[in-house]
Order: C-alpha cells, then sequence, then structure tokens
C-alpha cells in the first residue's frame, strides 16, 4: 500500500493577509508537527472553499492565496514558485484542479478558465469557456468538468460542461432545472463508483415557501448523474435553511466521494449565526439514497471536506468560526467504518486547508 503523508495549509496572520503556511499533519495520531513548517507566498489559508492539491509523485503541493496567485509548494525541500499576481482587486477563493497527470493546474478566475503549466508556473487563458465556477479533473487525467451558467440565455439555471484536453472540444453533460440556482454555490465531484462512473453536483439554490407562506428559503440540492449512461440517478433536496455566506472566501458547503465510490459525504450548515448547526450526510451511491446524518458541531463553518486515500478509512473536514474576526479553527474526522465523529482539534493557525500525498520516491 502507498505511504501518504499529510499537510494542512493554514493563513499564519489573517489580519495582516501576508503569507500562508504549510504544516505537517500526523494524521494516525492527530498531532499538528509545527516543527515541520514551510512558507506559502500570499496568503492561501482563507482560500480554504478551494482544494489544496499533489502533485501524483507527492513531490509538489499546489494552493492559491490571495488574489489568486497559485504557488507551487516543493514537499522535500519547501522552496516555492508561483505564478504572478492577477489582480489586487480579485476576490479570493477560486478553484483549482490538477489534470494531464500532473502537467498542468487548471485555475477558475473570475468566471474564466486558466491552464498554469506546472513546471514554469506560467498562467494561459483557455479559450471559448467562460460564466464558470466549479472545475473538476474527471476520471480520465484529459478531462475537466465545471459548472456553467446556463448558455441559453435563461438566468435561472446552470449546466455542468465538459472539456476534453486532447481535442479542446467543450460539451455539455448535466442541465439543472432548478430555480435560483447560485453558480457561486455549486461543488461538484466525479467518483467510479460500483455502478460506473458518477458525476455528484451540489448546488445552493432558493425553493419557494409551501403551506400558504411566501418568498424563498435557501436550500442545497444533490444531483447524481451516471456518465456511462447518460442519465440523472438521483436528484432530491439534501438540506434546508441553510447558513448562507457570511464573509467572503466562506463556503458553508462541500462533499467527497470515498476511494471506493461507495459513498459521498456531503457538508453543511443549517440555521443562523450563533444557532447555526452543521451537519454530514452520507449518500450510499448503491442503495442511491442519503442513507446517514451526522451532526458535527455548533456554529461552525466547515469550508473544506475531503476523504482520506484508500486504507485509511476517514474523512476530514476543517473548520472556521461563522464570526471570520474570531480565532477558532479546527479540525475534525470521520470514521468511514463506524461513523463516529471525533471532537475537533483546535489547529495552530485559522483557516485550515489540507491534502494528502504519497510520500514520494527517490
Amino acid at each position: 500500500m502507498t505511504d501518504y503523508k499529510c499537510y494542512a495549509v493554514f493563513d499564519e496572520n489573517a489580519a495582516e493577509d501576508d503569507k500562508g503556511i504549510a504544516v505537517d499533519f500526523d494524521y494516525e495520531n492527530g498531532v499538528f508537527q509545527t516543527n515541520i513548517s514551510h512558507e506559502f507566498p500570499g496568503t492561501v489559508g482563507q482560500s480554504t472553499s478551494t482544494p489544496v492539491l499533489a502533485a501524483p509523485d507527492g513531490k509538489n503541493i499546489y494552493a492559491c492565496g490571495t488574489y489568486r496567485r497559485v504557488s507551487a509548494m516543493d514537499t522535500k525541500t519547501g522552496k516555492c514558485k508561483s505564478t504572478p499576481y492577477e489582480s489586487e482587486n480579485a476576490p479570493q477563493a477560486p478553484i483549482l484542479c490538477l489534470a494531464e497527470d500532473g502537467k498542468a493546474l487548471y485555475q477558475e478566475s473570475s468566471g474564466y478558465l486558466l491552464r498554469i503549466d506546472t513546471q514554469t508556473m506560467k498562467p494561459k487563458p483557455v479559450e471559448g469557456i467562460s460564466e464558470i465556477y466549479s472545475v473538476i479533473t474527471g476520471l480520465d487525467q484529459n478531462l475537466i468538468y465545471f459548472t456553467h451558467a446556463s448558455p441559453y440565455g435563461a438566468n435561472n439555471s446552470y449546466h455542468v460542461g465538459s472539456l476534453d484536453l486532447t481535442t479542446g472540444k467543450v460539451s455539455p453533460v448535466y442541465m439543472s432545472g432548478l430555480k435560483n440556482p447560485s453558480i457561486s454555490g455549486t461543488r461538484i465531484a466525479v467518483a467510479k463508483t460500483p455502478d460506473g462512473p458518477q458525476l455528484f453536483i451540489l448546488v445552493t439554490h432558493q425553493k419557494e415557501y409551501r403551506q400558504s407562506k411566501t418568498g424563498f428559503i435557501p436550500c442545497i440540492s444533490l444531483a447524481v448523474f451516471d456518465l456511462e449512461n447518460n442519465t440523472t440517478v438521483y436528484s432530491e433536496e439534501v438540506f434546508y435553511d441553510i447558513a448562507l455566506p457570511t464573509y467572503p472566501g466562506h463556503r458553508p458547503i462541500g462533499l467527497t466521494p470515498t476511494p471506493d465510490g461507495k459513498h459521498v459525504y456531503i457538508v453543511g450548515s443549517t440555521g443562523k449565526g450563533t444557532d447555526s448547526k452543521c451537519s454530514v450526510w452520507i449518500y450510499d451511491t448503491q442503495r442511491k439514497k442519503i442513507s446517514t446524518s451526522l451532526p458535527v458541531g455548533n456554529n461552525m463553518g466547515y469550508n473544506r471536506i475531503i476523504a482520506a486515500p484508500e486504507g485509511i478509512n476517514k474523512v476530514y473536514l476543517s473548520s472556521t468560526a461563522l464570526d471570520a474576526q474570531k480565532s477558532h479553527t479546527g479540525f475534525t474526522a470521520i470514521d468511514t467504518v463506524t461513523r463516529e465523529v471525533e471532537d475537533p482539534a483546535d489547529t495552530p493557525y485559522p483557516f485550515p486547508s489540507f491534502c494528502f500525498y504519497p510520500t514520494p520516491q527517490d
């Protein structure tokens, strides 16, 4: 079995927004080894809704920081190289994915798509794609998926498209019929399940009140799309009255498939302010239903969720307080065998994000 290490990436000083820091995380003992740490240029940790990514060989990890600057860190030496600053006015929390067997990063950039060469860290626009948000790599390293505003002029729908990196062909994959969706509140993932490859789409939208009430209530829906048969196998609302983003970069939803593709873990915050609660819902890909709901905390904004590699049997969540001025952060693990939720561990710095990477071979 492959040996893995884990880096947790933080905003070392949220008040100054000057730099991020990567800290080795001993996941077997739940300990942050602050003596093994490296700086990232620019604030990395506040972009916690964007993943920290690992190269397939484990020799580099990648993260995006202030002004959408993407940095690559050598896991052996701690040395970094970065893309130029995009703009001093660029918002944080863009989405990254790693493709082409580690040769390129693809970054959402103000609704457009950039390709970043991982050797030179030079970005180049991808022509013909705009108004996108979430970007992920498919099971094929030469295919990426992205959420996109409706190409048909309707402002109340969205779709998922794909880009073949070999041919450059852009194709529609899944069209949503939801009312009032938030294109910036979508999350997508892909996994090889026991029933074949499937695409998972988690989207924030507004649902009309029923029972003679007026207005809208924010909620989250999950759609599951069979990529072999081009059919929707599940489409249901997961939870209502969600806690909407309370400060830039905060995204209170996320999802991650387990390595065996049998389950998808979904995290979300419900309620308002100090009364908000966080839960994890577990979608069973074989039974095609939400099988379990696990409470994971009060007044917490979980904005990163990731399944550990095969053999570790854990799903990890990073959290920040809903009030951006508070320094409380946490790192929670769920045992995927017993479904037990561990008590949150305090982190050494605010705004955690993290990734597992294979131990590099010399």
